[in-house]
């Protein structure tokens, strides 16, 4: 196992919202999904893992629950390797008109904020899509985190 960093918190937060059934279930596989995203290993050998701690879980997993495994993977894998490289990339990101980089820090804010949770739910609708959409879900986080930090 190689030394990895911190869990991000969109994927904690996806985590938490995401897993459906009961809340003890949730925990159960909750807590796998961060020991397996902590350690480091790729998805080729995670995922047998994922099935081999879970697999006396009743009922068994279910596909989405598979899905979502994958696609946190895939973030936290992609939240590292994503940088922005400044406020025109992370505009260009958000999909912000170009003219609107003039605003104040609070107006910027505001229209960061809408931008990225308006791709967010487009691009979360469900498992299926979490996964297909990971790097741009991250990649939008990351513009919105940086023009937060401005």
């Amino acid at each position: 196992m190689k030394d990895t960093p911190p869990i991000p918190e969109i994927v904690e937060q996806y985590l938490k919202a995401s897993l459906p059934g009961d809340r003890h279930r949730q925990r159960i596989i909750g807590r796998v999904i961060i020991k397996l995203l902590a350690a480091g290993y790729s998805l080729g050998k995670a995922l047998p893992l994922f099935f081999w701690e879970l697999a006396d879980l009743e009922p068994p997993l279910t596909q989405a629950e598979e899905l979502l495994f994958c696609a946190l993977h895939h973030i936290f894998h992609t939240c590292h390797n994503t940088r922005i490289n400044g406020k025109k990339d992370a505009f260009e990101i958000l999909k912000i008109p170009e003219e609107k980089m003039a605003l104040t820090p609070k107006e910027v804010l505001k229209e960061a904020k809408l931008a990225y949770w308006k791709q967010f739910n487009e691009l979360t609708r469900d498992p299926k899509n979490l996964l297909l959409n990971a790097r741009k879900i991250i990649t939008a986080k990351k513009a919105f985190d940086f023009l937060q930090t401005l």
